[in-house]
């Protein structure tokens, strides 16, 4: 017998009606029955901590799953199934850690150390062996990077007073390819990498006051957006949202610009996050 809602588990996955089970749940039939969370799921989601540049050896941290395990499975392929023997992977896990330094099957993020594989898109496949059917799950795909010929960083122009509580603009303009729809910006403590689960941020693109702007005079939708008005009268002109402009209508720019308020004196890392990747572009210290 299955579980013929997926969802009442919260991981999407159908999952097999226990043999000593008092109540059951048909199709359009809801006996109340008290569901228990799975002792096993796979993880939601990876974060790459480093710069997804081809050759590089950066962190796959794995996480959101139950009993994550260092004998699970991660790979790389560029093809477009899991877990086949033939074509192989262009990267196998064989080093997994558990982030919480665990042996069993109870750490809550698993890590893998790899060097990146040539330059192009692949998929992230995960095979969780905690589960009573261990399987191979697709987690999406991850952008590894052509090793940029002018390295990313950022800048703020001269005549801006840098000083704690001060509104600076930050300028993110060497290499190519900024998107204001999907790229992120963080200035956080030093102390954990970019867009680690860890660790303080200090400011962030995450609310929608602090989001990015393209570098002015550069298309960054095609049509362009159009402002909108007030409802309320005196009218006036609203704030253009980017999530106004459809998805076949998007646009990359060769420049980004975030306005900040910084924070107390102190060295910080200004963090970037572009096609899925995190990466450090530097450390800026506040006086």
């Amino acid at each position: 017998m299955w579980w013929t809602d997926a969802a009442v588990f919260g991981d999407g996955n159908v999952h097999l009606a226990p043999v000593n089970c008092d109540c059951c749940k048909f199709s359009g039939v809801n006996t109340d029955c008290k569901l228990t969370r799975p002792s096993a799921s796979k993880p939601t989601g990876f974060t790459i901590i480093g710069d997804a540049y081809e050759g590089n050896t950066v962190t796959i941290s794995f996480h959101g799953g139950i009993q994550q395990s260092i004998t699970d499975i991660a790979e790389l392929r560029d093809s477009p199934t899991c877990g086949y023997i033939d074509p192989p992977p262009a990267a196998s896990a064989s080093n997994m850690t558990s982030a919480t330094n665990y042996t069993q099957h109870n750490s809550s993020n698993m890590l893998w150390e790899i060097s990146l594989p040539s330059s192009r898109c692949y998929r992230v496949c995960y095979y969780q062996s905690s589960l009573t059917t261990p399987t191979w799950y697709d987690l999406g795909t991850v952008d590894i990077l052509s090793v940029p010929t002018t390295p990313i960083t950022y800048s703020i122009s001269i005549d801006q007073v840098v000083i704690e509580g001060g509104s600076v603009t930050i300028e993110v303009s060497t290499g190519s390819g900024y998107s204001v729809f999907s790229d992120m910006m963080e200035i956080r403590y030093s102390d954990t990498g970019c867009g680690s689960s860890t660790g303080s941020v200090i400011q962030s693109t995450y609310t929608g006051e602090l989001k990015l702007k393209p570098t002015p005079g550069y298309e960054w939708c095609n049509p362009p957006v159009l402002p909108k008005v007030s409802s309320e009268r005196p009218i006036r002109y609203l704030e253009i949202e980017y999530s106004d402009c459809a998805a076949d209508g998007r646009l990359l720019v060769p420049g980004i610009l975030w306005t900040v308020t910084l924070p107390q004196a102190g060295g910080y890392e200004v963090c970037y996050r572009k096609s899925g990747v995190w990466g450090s572009l530097g450390v800026l210290v506040v006086p």
